[in-house]
């Protein structure tokens, strides 16, 4: 077996593995809890497809990344200036220190 065909097949069984722990998550695990019990994959994937198909799932995406652009834009021209400024004036770096190393330790997804 070739080294692309080894990295797709492994690809292809993690994908089915984390769809098998999903399933046995959501249809076993917590099966009795009437939320979970609605979110696995055989309920996912028709809805997933239905919403697509109906028109409504584009405009979703759309809002979605539209949101997500107008933070990162907002990120950049916020945070590149700040950059450079605390990059070059040891002065507001030290005076931001405490702030920064605070802001450092929350987490990314968070």
């Amino acid at each position: 077996m070739s080294a692309g065909a080894r990295i797709v097949t492994l690809r292809i069984a993690y994908l089915g593995g984390a769809i098998a722990l999903w399933w046995f998550a959501t249809g076993v695990l917590w099966s009795t809890n009437p939320v979970l019990s609605e979110m696995g994959p055989a309920d996912a994937v028709p809805a997933l497809v239905s919403h697509l198909v109906d028109g409504n799932g584009f405009g979703d995406i759309r809002t979605s990344l539209t949101r997500l652009l107008a933070g990162l834009l907002v990120a950049v021209v916020a945070g590149v200036p700040l950059g450079v400024l605390l990059g070059t004036r040891p002065g507001f770096e030290s005076a931001t220190s405490p702030i920064v190393n605070f802001l450092r330790m929350i987490s990314p997804i968070a």
